[in-house]
């Protein structure tokens, strides 16, 4: 349940937390950071919240705390706070921790929940300070995911391998599993409710007329994930070109309630068919290209993704199995400009689509979204950043069907405001 105390006690830490700045207790430095966003749109549920009416359920807040424990051995942890529409309602969870130690420059070793070196950008966006953007592009960096995407529970080894006039070479090589905090909302209740999309005709029954389905007991286990990343910082200065690859495996269990209006003799009933529905998700060929390049006040930014979901269903009370496979693909380009010292421009083009899932006589903007960014940063303090942002998007292949049960619209606009402070 969402607490109404939060802009209040949000406020209240806004005023202590500059002085907790200053503290360092026995090589112990605390940091944190609060942020509060607004979101609306002129058409479409997004994100989970109601973004038609708008929406303040935009916010977080988090407090870490890091160590040097000795010359090579560091480690830390961080608390968040998150809301998101559904998502998070205020509630703390761990959002990272780990122990690190460094042999080498070359050789780390990293063991805990750690951030998952995902493209350029997944290991700071929980830190909206850190960048020029509210929303970072979601072709690549879907916000639906981030709540579980963001870090993983293992190990990694680590360092930067030095080329001599040829730059040098940043790696990580990484095991563990995701730790899926909510399955029975957001992107995992969309993504059972599309499992399950058209669920009636696999019945066969002529007496029934299905009008509603949903999803129950949902239940989601990550397997395993293994992965690794690259980052090259080229001989020319500001240019940096990486990649990143990961492979994994998810277990699906949850109950599909669907609901039925029956015909009989004497009548009409109204039943309650519910069947179990499991599924076996390996996903594969995940890969990030990236690339980007700083001149002056400039900073020119570039990346591609593409995953395929290998996807196994099966619904073992009605003795049926189905297979297919899924490619989901993206990219985007984006410039920034900072012109004063406090002030920053970005703009970024992103493209989405899933041409996979199509199912026949639906519309293909269903399957797609194009999305043109505006963004305006002003940097009123070292500690206290306020950003505007615009979108005119085209499509809704990331806008969850199960949060627009009227039907979703193709052409709409999105408008946020965020405001962070930051210790």
């Amino acid at each position: 349940m969402r607490k109404p105390g939060f802009r209040i006690w949000s406020a209240g830490l806004a005023l202590v937390f500059p002085l907790l700045a200053q503290i360092q207790v026995e090589n112990i430095i605390i940091h944190g950071f609060i942020s509060q966003g607004y979101v609306r749109t002129d058409n479409n549920n997004f994100l989970t919240m109601k973004t038609p009416n708008g929406s303040y359920e935009f916010n977080e807040a988090a407090i870490n705390f890091s160590s040097q424990i000795t010359d090579r051995l560091r480690g830390g942890l961080q608390l968040l706070s998150r809301d998101m529409g559904r998502v998070g309602n205020n509630a703390f969870v761990l959002d990272w921790a780990y122990a690190d130690y460094r042999l080498k420059d070359y050789l780390g070793i990293r063991l805990g929940k750690i951030k998952t070196p995902l493209a350029l950008y997944n290991e700071i966006r929980d830190v909206d300070a850190l960048r020029t953007f509210i929303l970072l592009p979601q072709s690549v960096y879907d916000e639906s995911v981030r709540d579980f995407s963001f870090a993983f529970q293992g190990g990694a080894l680590y360092g930067d391998i030095p080329m001599g006039k040829a730059g040098d070479l940043e790696y990580n090589i990484y095991t563990g599993t995701f730790n899926i905090p909510d399955p029975n909302t957001g992107f995992w209740y969309d993504a059972f409710a599309t499992l399950s999309y058209g669920i009636e005709d696999l019945f066969m029954d002529p007496s029934l007329t299905f009008y509603r389905t949903g999803i129950a007991n949902a239940d989601v286990t990550a397997e395993y994930i293994w992965g690794g990343s690259c980052l090259w910082n080229t001989p020319l200065p500001g240019l940096r070109i990486g990649g990143c690859y990961l492979y994994g495996s998810l277990l699906m269990n949850a109950d599909v309630d669907a609901f039925a209006e029956r015909r009989i003799s004497s009548g009409k009933t109204n039943d309650l068919i519910r069947t179990h529905i499991f599924s076996d998700v390996k996903i594969r060929d995940y890969y990030t290209l990236s690339g980007d390049y700083s001149i002056r006040n400039f900073v020119l930014t570039g990346e591609y993704h593409s995953r395929i979901y290998d996807t196994y269903v099966e619904f073992p009370d009605m003795g049926i199995s189905l297979a297919q496979d899924y490619r989901l693909e993206g990219y985007y380009g984006q410039l920034t400009y900072r012109f004063l010292d406090r002030i920053e421009l970005g703009s970024y083009y992103s493209l989405y689509y899933d041409k996979d899932s199509q199912m026949p006589g639906e519309p293909d903007w269903f399957y797609y979204q194009k999305d043109f960014c505006m963004t305006v940063r002003l940097d009123i303090t070292n500690h206290w950043t306020l950003k505007a942002e615009g979108h005119m998007i085209d499509g809704t292949g990331l806008v969850q069907f199960s949060e627009n049960p009227s039907g979703r619209t193709k052409d709409w606009k999105l408008f946020a405001l965020k405001s962070s402070f930051q210790f």
